[in-house]
């Protein structure tokens, strides 16, 4: 099956953190039908025996995070200038639909970031477990992190074959 991805693949841009005991989300219109795997975010700092955790929210129709879809497995930072990438995702998402990934970490993750787009966010405790609603927002500003979703593609068809085969 074909993946592809939404958010931002590169490492350029101005140097920004993502502030531990923060609750962290950015936006983004499904371009395809499809199943989300993995997010991946960049640090840029060096950064050893601190963790994070994300996931993937609905949009309330307002431009506002909404209810948790799902949520990868915690993840262990260790070292500087690389990609770290959750495990255990799968997120259905839908054409033209609006989401949210979210990220709550528990030290503060260096990371680039382009002057586009919207950052919300919010403070939190860290807790390997993000909460069930997207807290009330304590800011916002025009950020787009280095970070992002993986995702199969799937399609009536696809479905439809597959379902087909599940039956034998």
């Amino acid at each position: 099956m074909s993946t592809d991805t939404v958010g931002k693949k590169t490492t350029s841009g101005s140097a920004g953190t993502m502030a531990m005991h923060y609750i962290y989300a950015w936006q983004f219109t499904a371009p395809q039908n499809g199943i989300i795997t993995k997010v991946s975010v960049f640090n840029s700092g060096d950064l050893y025996g601190s963790n994070f955790v994300v996931g993937i929210y609905s949009d309330t129709g307002s431009n506002y995070p909404g209810s948790k879809i799902g949520q990868a497995t915690e993840v262990a930072v260790s070292g500087s200038g690389s990609w770290f990438d959750s495990n255990a995702l799968s997120v259905e998402i839908t054409a033209g639909s609006k989401y949210w990934i979210v990220s709550n970490q528990n030290a503060n993750i260096n990371n680039n970031y382009d002057s586009s787009g919207v950052t919300k966010y919010a403070s939190l405790s860290y807790n390997s477990t993000l909460p069930a609603t997207f807290p009330a927002i304590s800011n916002e500003y025009a950020r787009t992190y280095s970070l992002y979703a993986t995702y199969t593609l799937t399609g009536s068809i696809g479905s439809k074959t597959l379902q087909a085969r599940e039956n034998y």
